[in-house]
């Protein structure tokens, strides 16, 4: 099946290019990771903020600062992953800043996620329904089943969908989002076998911090560390894929 070929293929798109990978994301996300430690230290439990942090606002700006340098960031790190495979474009320490095409492609990702909001909001209310009978007798397993398949897996198809444009936006501009729809056409089976196989990867992955790493343990942030960049460019690159092939009527290799 095509969901698991574009799988795949996106899976070795990585690791068969793991020095250029490190080399297009190194830099920026150990940035991203650090700050987003240091701002969870700095400020521990929400409920027990210093009152002096609550007068000045310094919680809401710290916040803001981490959420700000990871939104610019991982827009970074797309982009420059993006114009790598697709054009050959190969990075310095960090991938070039392209100040328009970021913009660009934050803005567009932006306007896909607004699109999902009512969407989700419909489907929610559905599962609200459906579940309440789960959630009675206490069944977070079938709940959490529910929730996934009216919610999550419908909207991750159409998200998907929509942003199979987005590496178009690295490139250069004037790309449509609907131009990503109608170019996947007659292939959401293929997309509901890619979300799916998506979030098993990312659950198995995550399995180690619940089951064999201590909590807040050095080998537990390790761990984090390596499987939150793993995920992180294995997304970008099924985007990259989906580009390349249905957009670019590239192969899957």
């Amino acid at each position: 099946m095509k969901g698991l070929q574009i799988f795949t293929h996106s899976l070795r798109q990585v690791t068969g290019n793991l020095p250029a990978a490190i080399k297009v994301s190194g830099v920026l996300y150990i940035a991203q990771f650090i700050l987003a430690q240091l701002l969870q230290s700095s400020m521990g439990d929400p409920m027990q903020m210093p009152m002096e942090m609550e007068a000045t606002g310094g919680g809401v700006v710290m916040a803001l600062l981490g959420f700000l340098v990871t939104i610019v960031t991982s827009v970074w790190i797309a982009v420059g992953w993006h114009r790598y495979v697709l054009r050959e474009e190969q990075p310095g320490i960090v991938p070039p800043f392209l100040g328009d095409r970021l913009l660009g492609y934050f803005g567009k990702s932006l306007l896909i996620g607004l699109m999902m909001i009512p969407l989700a909001m419909v489907l929610g209310v559905v599962a609200g329904f459906i579940a309440t009978p789960f959630v009675s007798n206490g069944s977070i397993l079938m709940t959490m089943i529910v929730v996934g398949l009216i919610v999550y897996l419908p909207v991750g198809v159409v998200a998907l969908r929509l942003s199979t444009i987005l590496p178009g936006v690295a490139l250069e501009p004037g790309q449509q989002i609907g131009a990503g729809w109608s170019a996947t056409k007659g292939e959401t089976p293929n997309f509901i076998v890619l979300v799916i196989l998506s979030l098993i990867m990312a659950l198995i992955l995550n399995l180690p911090l619940f089951y064999v790493f201590p909590f807040g343990s050095i080998l537990s942030l390790v761990w984090t560390f390596i499987v939150g960049w793993f995920i992180t460019m294995v997304g970008v690159s099924i985007l990259t894929t989906l580009y390349g092939h249905y957009i670019e009527k590239r192969a899957l290799l």
